[in-house]
């Protein structure tokens, strides 16, 4: 391969991933050294980080860097999507802030999809895989 125009290169490793049922949620000020990556089928939680709170439910994905501290607070029983994950140095070094990303029409499908697999039991978790961006162009 060229490795003249790549981009960048990221090892990724699931740690965890599932769907589920929550009806306790008992992590106060939770600090994980993975991605944590939540959609919520069903609203019922928020995720408290500095002076906001952000609530998960269908239309958003919440995305938290590895050691951030977090406050979860469970508002009623809820369904989930969870991935936990790493991505390497220096991406595992991010830190200060969390993400709300909107569900849009192209990421709708992928979730369904992701979600279905997970549901088959047909999840790749613990197993290592390399994601290599080459050529990308950005006007």
């Amino acid at each position: 391969m060229d490795e003249s125009n790549i981009i960048m290169k990221i090892a990724i490793a699931v740690q965890n991933v599932g769907v589920g049922r929550v009806n306790t949620w008992k992590h106060a000020a939770a600090v994980r050294p993975w991605w944590r990556i939540y959609w919520n089928r069903t609203p019922g939680a928020v995720v408290c980080f500095g002076n906001r709170d952000y609530v998960l439910d269908r239309k958003s994905i919440l995305v938290i860097p590895p050691d951030t501290s977090v406050e979860q607070r469970l508002l009623q029983v809820f369904e989930t999507f969870y991935v936990h994950v790493s991505f390497g140095m220096p991406y595992d070094r991010c830190r200060g802030n969390i993400f709300q990303l909107p569900v849009t029409d192209l990421i709708r499908p992928l979730l369904a999809r992701a979600v279905a697999s997970v549901e088959a039991g047909e999840a790749a978790v613990g197993q290592s895989s390399n994601l290599t961006l080459s050529g990308l162009k950005i006007w």
